[in-house]
């Protein structure tokens, strides 16, 4: 959160005159007005995932690993007019959000990956039983 301090000040200066039974009365004088007020900027970002949130990693999900990471603490990176989060976890590392998934993703990531390297095994099985005959 932003705080600002505005000060400002008006100074008004004139003659007044008005009549009233038949007396003329003439004013002159100064009234000077100042104010200070407080102005507060809040920052609304929504993002993923909050503090103590448990989440994956995408990149070793894709590798085939499941490596759970817990979120300490979320920053605010303002960069090209926007803000993004940036996520610190337990052992201080950063991720972006798009480096992040929940369990489901990261258990359907890793099957891919086991089926991918099923069909590349199985692949190789069978040229290597052709070429031996």
């Amino acid at each position: 959160m932003h705080s600002y301090v505005a000060v400002g000040s008006v100074i008004v200066r004139g003659i007044a005159k008005f009549s009233r039974s038949g007396y003329t009365y003439a004013n002159s004088g100064k009234v000077s007005v100042s104010a200070c007020a407080r102005v507060e900027k809040r920052i609304f970002v929504l993002y993923k995932w909050g503090e103590r949130s448990v989440v994956f990693v995408k990149n070793k999900a894709t590798k085939g690993i499941l490596e759970k990471v817990a979120v300490k603490k979320v920053f605010l990176n303002f960069k090209l007019g926007f803000y993004t989060p940036i996520y610190m976890d337990t052992l201080n590392s950063l991720y972006n959000e798009e480096d992040l998934i929940n369990e489901q993703e990261a258990k359907s990531l890793v099957q891919q990956y086991i089926d991918r390297q099923k069909s590349a095994i199985a692949a190789s099985i069978r040229q290597c039983g052709a070429n031996t005959t």
